[in-house]
């Protein structure tokens, strides 16, 4: 019984070996291929992937590079806009445009077209000629009349142009006052006069003596405005008037050549100041006697000529004459002292002397806050210079306060642009570089650098 089952057994797993044989052999091969198959399909897959990635990639670059020329399409078409009004604007298409208004017959177009078009240039082409006049002006010191007589064409021209603008037509009032000096120097005042008879129409200032204190406010408008070369000029034309019709002795003469010294001292003309200060000095300690206030003017005037010329000794004497003088005549408490003292002081920190200085700023300080206020120039001039002796010594905490009152005091008084303005902004600006505050200090020399060439424009 069991050899029978064996035999059904052992026959039965023979009829299976064979096909199981078959199957493992066919497993055997398809195994190893369909791995194969895996990882090709994981390949190709990959492969795939990266290729949309790409296309991807290409498809935002094609956008983005679409965009852009979208964009500069969009720019040409501005320019192209652009380039179209500037040609519109060009006096030869308004010619053209003029004469095919006028072969239709349409006149009064055609005046109306040119006469729009000018005045979009008028004022811009004004600018033009007024700057090429300010630089053939520059020019005249070191190259002769040649340039001074194109800038009077360019100048002249721009006034033509914009005679509205008052900058121009002060341009050309200081050319013309250029030229009227320089025949009077030569001795011929008749032709002097001659130029300065247009000058005079420009300001609307008469010819006559009642003409003098026109001028001479006129003048000192300008000074105030920081357009000193200007303001010396006039000075000297009211002194001149002044001299011709009341004579050089005449107590508004004498106060007139006082005027024309000191404008000439803060223009610079040192050598010219001096023996015209010297002479005036003679005159009126003749007229008034030595005791005089206007006597101690003048020789703060005198004064200020020797100390800017590094003659301490002499200078020192007559600020001590006039200290002298105003305190006798004035008084104890008057601002003319307090210029005085403050100028004394000026002349002891040029020579490093700063103990002595310092005490004359103070009661200059003292004296002129009390009798003028404590927000007038005289006041904010001391602040400066006390700021300058602390620096001078190294005492930064104490400087930068008197910056702030001083630049306020300025701006309240004299307005944002002007030179006293940009001076306080420069001497500040090298404060905080000190101090290593660098991005203030270049914020500051900035501002001054464009009000200085803004006077200098006015001046020039």
């Amino acid at each position: 019984m069991l050899d029978g089952l064996f035999d059904f057994l052992q026959n039965s797993w023979q009829q299976f070996h064979g096909p199981i044989e078959q199957l493992s052999a066919v497993f055997g091969i398809v195994v190893p291929i369909a791995g194969m198959l895996f990882a090709y399909w994981k390949h190709v897959t990959r492969q795939l992937r990266l290729k949309r990635e790409e296309l991807h990639k290409l498809q935002e670059l094609n956008d983005n590079l679409q965009e852009q020329i979208k964009g500069l399409e969009r720019k040409l078409k501005k320019k192209d806009k652009a380039i179209a009004v500037l040609e519109s604007q060009f006096p030869e298409q308004w010619l053209r445009q003029a004469d095919k208004e006028r072969e239709n017959g349409n006149e009064e177009l055609a005046i109306r077209g040119l006469r729009l078009g000018f005045e979009s240039l008028r004022e811009p082409l004004s600018a033009c000629c007024l700057d090429l006049a300010a630089h053939h002006f520059s020019l005249v010191s070191d190259y002769g009349n040649r340039h001074f007589a194109e800038a009077e064409r360019l100048a002249r021209l721009a006034v033509l142009l914009h005679p509205k603008d008052e900058a121009t037509g002060l341009f050309l009032v200081e050319i013309k006052a250029v030229a009227a000096e320089g025949k009077y120097q030569s001795g011929n005042p008749s032709a002097a006069d001659a130029l300065w008879e247009e000058a005079e129409d420009f300001l609307q200032i008469g010819k006559d003596a009642g003409s003098i204190v026109a001028i001479d406010n006129l003048a000192h408008q300008h000074y105030e405005q920081g357009h000193y070369q200007l303001a010396m000029r006039l000075n000297r034309r009211a002194m001149q008037m002044s001299h011709r019709f009341f004579g050089p002795d005449s107590p508004y003469t004498l106060t007139l050549r006082t005027n024309h010294a000191q404008s000439l001292y803060f223009t610079g003309h040192y050598s010219e100041a001096l023996p015209l200060s010297l002479a005036l000095l003679e005159d009126i300690e003749r007229a008034n006697g030595p005791n005089h206030p206007d006597v101690a003017w003048c020789l703060i005037i005198i004064a200020a000529l020797y100390h800017a010329q590094g003659q301490y000794q002499q200078a020192e004497l007559l600020y001590q004459r006039s200290w002298a003088i105003y305190e006798k005549a004035l008084g104890p408490e008057h601002p003319s002292l307090a210029k005085s003292i403050n100028n004394l002081a000026e002349l002891y920190r040029a020579q490093g002397k700063y103990a002595q200085a310092e005490p004359l700023y103070q009661k200059s300080l003292e004296i002129s806050e009390k009798a003028l206020g404590s927000e007038h120039p005289d006041v904010a001039i001391i602040f400066s210079n006390l700021a300058e002796l602390y620096r001078a010594q190294g005492q930064y905490e104490q400087v930068e306060p008197l910056y702030q009152r001083s630049l306020a005091i300025w701006e309240k008084a004299l307005g944002s642009k002007h030179p006293e303005v940009a001076m306080t902004l420069r001497n500040y600006a090298g404060l905080l570089r000190k101090l290593y505050r660098f991005a203030e200090a270049e914020a500051m020399k900035t501002r001054a650098l464009a009000i200085q060439t803004t006077t200098q424009q006015s001046q020039s």
